[in-house]
């Protein structure tokens, strides 16, 4: 009898959804057909408003012949078997990770866009080698993960900042320092702050800040991020977002496991939890720029996945009980794919 050990099951599984994610249809997912467009632009010589390595990968692709599914495969294989990399060597329990993933909006991505799906992973694999100390390595991966697509800019740069946020000693691991604790009681109040605000609007600093931000900066931000802050005559729009209520509830939960020591003392799930506060950073002060701030946002939330087995590996109990409630809001969400200006 043949027994397969978690690392054969994981590599069974993102096996699959490579063959899945590649002969997809554009009727299932519409922003199929746009990358089938791209392509055969990119073919007949035309220039595409992508990044240089969507170009190259198409050109790839028609050298042999493998038309446009030849690109699918290309994003497919480096999205998930880089999860699949990442998920091998810092995740204490994959199988739950990969179910959580398998059931959170993010999953949609590796079908619709798959550019920061596969960037994304990229940058997972980027962790690895920043958790080793090869700095080159780190280097080079953050470098294409950003030329996958410029989303995961943020991303690297948070990491390289991270460390103000940590306390070490002797290169130790210990726990967060005192700028880290300040930042999280800082969140704790600003989510106060944003309850408050729904129920008393003409608290809401936002629009200014925008406002003068667009003044300041016009000539180079889009005019999205000033118009949708706008609701009618000319008043700061609503504020609640079911994706904001979202980051907000996956926010406290890692600012308690932060807070509390409620995860393994190790710098990937403090990390982890740094990234899902963001998140809600992103959502209150530029959710309304539209999808580059969704974007951004969805990928920083699904780092709970990682303090969920951080917490899970530190209290079973505890952490599976989390993992159950968080399992139920992402299933919600994906039911009722809530945006940012819809309930």
């Amino acid at each position: 009898m043949i027994t397969l050990n978690k690392n054969s099951k994981l590599f069974a599984i993102t096996s699959s959804l490579i063959a899945l994610i590649v002969y997809r249809s554009g009727g299932a997912f519409s922003d199929v057909d746009n990358y089938i467009e791209m392509y055969n632009s990119v073919i007949g010589g035309s220039t595409v408003n992508t990044e240089l390595s969507f170009v190259l990968f198409s050109k790839m692709s028609g050298f042999m012949g493998f038309s446009y599914l030849g690109v699918f495969f290309i994003y497919a294989l480096i999205s998930i078997y880089s999860k699949y990399y990442f998920l091998s060597r810092f995740v204490f329990r994959p199988s739950l990770a990969v179910l959580l993933y398998g059931v959170s909006y993010f999953i949609l991505y590796e079908f619709v866009q798959m550019r920061v799906g596969a960037a994304f992973g990229v940058f997972l694999v980027s962790l690895v080698f920043y958790d080793r100390n090869d700095h080159f390595k780190f280097i080079v991966t953050c470098v294409l993960a950003s030329l996958l697509h410029y989303s995961i800019i943020p991303l690297a740069l948070l990491l390289l900042l991270s460390p103000v946020f940590f306390k070490f000693k002797y290169e130790k691991f210990l726990g967060m320092s005192l700028a880290g604790i300040v930042f999280l009681l800082v969140t704790v109040f600003m989510i106060m702050f944003f309850f408050l605000m729904s129920f008393f609007p003409v608290l809401d600093f936002r629009f200014v800040f925008i406002e003068s931000l667009y003044n300041l900066f016009s000539w180079v931000l889009p005019s999205r991020i000033y118009t949708g802050y706008v609701g009618s005559a000319f008043t700061p729009a609503a504020s609640f977002s079911m994706k904001l209520v979202l980051s907000v509830v996956l926010s406290i939960i890692s600012i308690v496991a932060l807070l509390c020591g409620l995860l393994k003392k190790s710098w990937i799930y403090y990390f982890s939890g740094l990234m899902v506060i963001f998140s809600f950073w992103i959502y209150f002060f530029i959710g309304h720029m539209g999808v580059f701030a969704e974007r951004l946002a969805e990928i920083f939330l699904l780092f709970i996945i990682v303090v969920l087995d951080g917490v899970i590996e530190k209290n079973r109990v505890l952490g599976l009980s989390l993992f159950y409630i968080v399992l139920s809001a992402f299933l919600v969400n994906l039911v009722t794919r809530a945006s940012y200006f819809e309930f």
